[in-house]
């Protein structure tokens, strides 16, 4: 899996659609849903985060038929949907340290 797009793969490894967009529940900080722009139709769909396997390869449709949820009941007060980037660009930086934690030294064990 790139850190360029987020490719949804069926169950047998063939390109489904690429994920636009997740839906995080902002009361439990987890991942609700998310929104995956089909391959062969151009739609974009909403699926159930439970609904997808996350494998070293990437995502895969856990069923051959996926569950598809309709938006507008998909979202309550503490949902919150984030973009995500179509380009990742750059490499991933270490947080800086917290108030109060020092990083060990290379000699420390």
């Amino acid at each position: 899996m790139n850190s360029g797009t987020w490719t949804v793969k069926t169950c047998t490894g063939r390109d489904w659609g690429i994920i636009k967009k997740i839906v995080i529940d902002a009361s439990n900080r987890e991942i609700s849903f998310v929104d995956v722009l089909i391959d062969e139709t151009q739609q974009i769909v909403r699926l159930p985060w439970s609904s997808l396997d996350i494998r070293h390869e990437g995502f895969y449709l856990k069923h051959s038929e996926p569950t598809i949820v309709n938006p507008a009941h998909a979202i309550s007060s503490s949902v919150v949907a984030v973009d995500i980037p179509a380009q990742i660009p750059g490499r991933v930086r270490p947080a800086p340290p917290r108030a109060g934690w020092a990083r060990p030294s290379a000699g420390s064990a």
